[in-house]
């Protein structure tokens, strides 16, 4: 482990923090007339800010599993619900862990299947907090990520957020929250479920920004929290997005896995990045186009940790200093529906090719068709007139640009699933038994109180045995189920934060039952356990 990492770097702490449908031009850090991020502002004269990053996925899970593992969706697999890159794959993360940085799992995130085999460590739930962690183990150097709803769906903030940039500068009156209610309080809106005058979207708009500005309260205090311990300065903090929002620039808002419309347009897949801390220039803009998973190779080459093996993104380290760096195409990929795609059923597709100034979006078609877009970004950076007849020789190089793309990224992933298999072949044990689900009770109501921001999921049997668990959850618009691969025997999503645990509510009642990953009969199965999450 240490001929991975080169002298003088251990000292230099990394706290990655993703925000949640994050778009930089209503940032204003990125020039938005609003004074949406103050912090992020005084963070970027700090530091460097980049213009042109565009992230791999229109939804938050393939998104954030490209940008921490440099991996494309395709390769890593990761590109539905309850899909995960599977064990003993070596990514950047481990890179870290064996270079001796601590890299604690304190995200909320990392109870989702999409998230296992990442390498990050396990936390007691007791630690989970980033300051509560950080007076524990903050003495030795560590990669934190943190992950913040920022201003998802719903666009509800608290006060004074929820006034701050309305039109009258006081809250939304009754009438127009009736008429706003599904935005207000679901996370999931379908496309034209309900249809918003002109008037009706600039107040979301309003209330977008709100929770922006909100979210950038939530990175002072991340902040304060580093530089009471005396250690902001050994810190690089990096800020970025899963993805971008639709705000009515194409017809909703949104992304795919809250409008079940996805798209490829660059308000969902450009996003922020600001970096700040030791090693990093102040006050440079950076205009060079670069994506989600060049981020990860270039903090370990910050760092000086040699890369795993298979990364799909590069170092942009020399930009940080002025150097020559050449832009390449930039690649983003996704279902229309995100998480929220039923699972087994097929969606439509989209991939997209960006290469300033032009961007190609190819939609594939559940029927076996496709349809291409092609955009002139200089002309047109809004994405508004498809010019593909009027250009067809740069529509038919890029064509074939995306179509080897597509083919290597397959192969790759083929390659890296095969090795996931084997491992799991050689560590997992099985068991015969029909396991017995031990809590929640059936019929529980689980209260965000008594469970401390917890839902804890436990059934009997060996700690090192391999359980498939498929749930089934909610009903109407927020129906959802699948299922997943669980080591031992038992799941705990959280703790989670009192507005997390409110949305849960939304997909009452959860059921769930288990069996052995070895047992493939339909008598395997434990009985289906119900229970329902009482609203915060």
């Amino acid at each position: 482990p240490g001929a991975l990492r080169a002298a003088g770097s251990p000292s230099i702490n990394v706290l990655l923090i993703t925000i949640d449908s994050f778009r930089p031009d209503h940032l204003s850090a990125y020039g938005y007339s609003r004074p949406t991020t103050p912090t992020l502002d005084r963070l970027a004269r700090r530091g460097i800010r980049f213009t042109q990053v565009i992230n791999q996925a229109s939804w938050t899970s393939a998104a954030l599993v490209s940008v921490l593992t440099s991996l494309y969706p395709s390769t890593h697999g990761v590109d539905g619900r309850s899909k995960t890159i599977g064990p003993g794959v070596i990514i950047p993360l481990r890179r870290l862990r064996e270079a001796g940085y601590q890299v604690p799992g304190l995200s909320y995130l990392i109870a989702l299947p999409e998230f296992e085999h990442l390498g990050f460590e396990p936390v007691p739930s007791q630690e989970r907090e980033v300051e509560r962690w950080l007076d524990l183990h903050g003495g030795r150097p560590f990669f934190i990520w943190t992950h913040l709803e920022g201003p998802h769906l719903p666009y509800n903030p608290p006060p004074p957020y929820d006034r701050m940039f309305t039109l009258s500068g006081s809250p939304l009156p009754p009438a127009v929250r009736e008429r706003l209610k599904p935005f207000l309080g679901d996370p999931l809106v379908p496309k034209a479920e309900v249809t918003p005058s002109r008037t009706d979207q600039r107040a979301l708009v309003s209330l977008y920004d709100g929770k922006i500005r909100k979210t950038d309260e939530e990175v002072r205090e991340l902040l304060e929290s580093l530089n009471r311990r005396g250690l902001l300065e050994r810190t690089v903090v990096v800020v970025t997005a899963d993805h971008g929002e639709e705000l009515f620039d194409h017809g909703w808002l949104g992304h795919a896995s809250t409008s079940l419309s996805g798209t490829l347009y660059d308000e969902v897949i450009r996003v922020p990045l600001i970096m700040a801390g030791p090693g990093i220039p102040r006050g440079r803009v950076v205009s060079a186009q670069v994506q989600g998973v060049d981020l990860m190779p270039t903090l370990l080459d910050l760092l000086r940790i040699t890369p795993p093996p298979l990364v799909q993104g590069r170092s942009f380290l020399p930009l940080l200093h002025g150097r020559p760096f050449e832009s390449r195409t930039a690649f983003a990929e996704t279902t229309v529906c995100g998480r929220s795609c039923p699972e087994g059923r097929p969606q439509d597709r989209l991939q997209a090719l960006r290469l300033p100034p032009w961007k190609l979006i190819r939609r594939l078609r559940t029927t076996g068709d496709e349809q291409d877009e092609l955009f002139h970004l200089a002309s047109d950076p809004r994405e508004r007139r498809n010019v593909l007849t009027r250009h067809s020789e740069v529509a038919s190089r890029l064509k074939a640009e995306l179509n080897q793309w597509v083919a290597k990224r397959y192969l790759e992933g083929e390659e890296l699933r095969s090795h996931a298999v084997l491992a799991l072949r050689e560590n997992r044990k099985v068991s015969a038994g029909i396991p017995r689900v031990l809590r929640p009770l059936e019929g529980r109501m689980l209260t965000f109180t008594r469970e401390g921001g917890r839902i804890l999921l436990q059934w009997d049997g060996e700690s090192n045995d391999a359980y498939l668990l498929e749930y089934d959850l909610g009903i109407g618009k927020f129906h959802t189920s699948g299922s997943f691969l669980v080591q031992g025997t038992q799941k705990e999503f959280g703790p989670l934060k009192p507005e997390v645990w409110g949305l849960l509510a939304r997909y009452n009642p959860f059921r769930f039952r288990l069996r052995s990953a070895g047992c493939r009969e339909a008598s395997c199965w434990s009985p289906w356990v119900a229970f329902q999450v009482a609203g915060s």
